[in-house]
C-alpha cells in the first residue's frame, strides 16, 4: 500500500496493485482514486496562480486573442513550473533594409 495526503489532511492508503481505472479492484478503489485526481487538480490549480502571480505583464505576448508566456517569464517560473526548453534552432534574417528578424523555435515541456 502507497500513503497519500488529502485536501483534508487525512492520509490514505493506495493499493499498489490498481495502476488505472480500466481494471480497478473495488469501488472503494474507484472512489479512492477519484478523491486523489480531485485532490492533485486542486493544487495544479494553486500551484498555477502562484506561477502567474510571479509574473510580470512584461513575460506576456498577445498573438492575435490568444495570451503566451513569453520566454524570460518561462525560466523565470521555471523551478515552479518545471519548465524545459530542448532542440533550440535560431534563424536570422536581414532583410535589404538591413532589419534583423531572429526566430527561435524547439521543443518545450512542462
Amino acid at each position: 500500500m502507497t500513503e497519500t495526503d488529502t485536501h483534508d489532511g487525512a492520509i490514505v492508503k493506495l493499493p499498489e496493485s490498481v495502476t488505472s481505472l480500466a481494471q480497478p479492484a473495488s469501488i472503494a478503489e474507484i472512489e479512492l482514486m477519484v478523491r486523489r485526481a480531485e485532490f492533485m487538480g486542486e493544487k495544479l490549480d494553486q500551484l498555477r496562480k502562484i506561477a502567474v502571480a510571479r509574473t510580470f505583464p512584461s513575460d506576456w505576448i498577445l498573438f492575435g486573442k490568444e495570451v503566451y508566456l513569453e520566454a524570460n517569464g518561462a525560466f523565470r517560473l521555471h523551478p515552479i513550473i518545471g519548465f524545459s526548453l530542448t532542440n533550440v534552432q535560431k534563424q536570422v534574417e536581414v532583410d535589404d533594409g538591413g532589419v534583423v528578424m531572429v526566430t527561435m523555435t524547439g521543443d518545450a515541456s512542462s
